[in-house]
């Protein structure tokens, strides 16, 4: 049901690293290519006031999906690639109505650090 809407995405998965001297995280492999299915949807106005203030001017978007990703409220957040354009996972929230159970997920594209 609604498959029609849901088109295949990849998204990198960062599974391990490690704290530096500083207390820094750090990398410690090169993420993992992952395909999910979703529909991706421009954000509203709603959708942005669920974000920081600082994320709310950069490009966003909402994803349907029913696989679970990890926010950048954790060490290694998801990152979903759109138009070659990297995008991080801010927030995710389950949609469980037991019909279709699925998140909804909003999405930032990253910035240079």
């Amino acid at each position: 049901m609604f498959s029609e809407f849901r088109h295949s995405r990849i998204f990198l998965r960062r599974s391990t690293g490690v704290y530096d001297a500083l207390g820094k995280w750090v990398e410690d492999s090169s993420p993992v290519d992952v395909l999910l299915q979703g529909s991706l949807q421009p954000t509203t106005g709603k959708d942005l006031q669920q974000l920081p203030e600082g994320r709310r001017a950069n490009a966003n978007y909402k994803l349907y999906t029913s696989t679970a990703l990890s926010t950048v409220e954790e060490q290694n957040p998801d990152t979903i690639i759109i138009d070659d354009d990297e995008y991080e996972v801010v927030t995710i929230m389950p949609w469980g109505n037991n019909i279709i159970n699925h998140y909804k997920v909003i999405l930032s594209k990253k910035t240079e650090q």
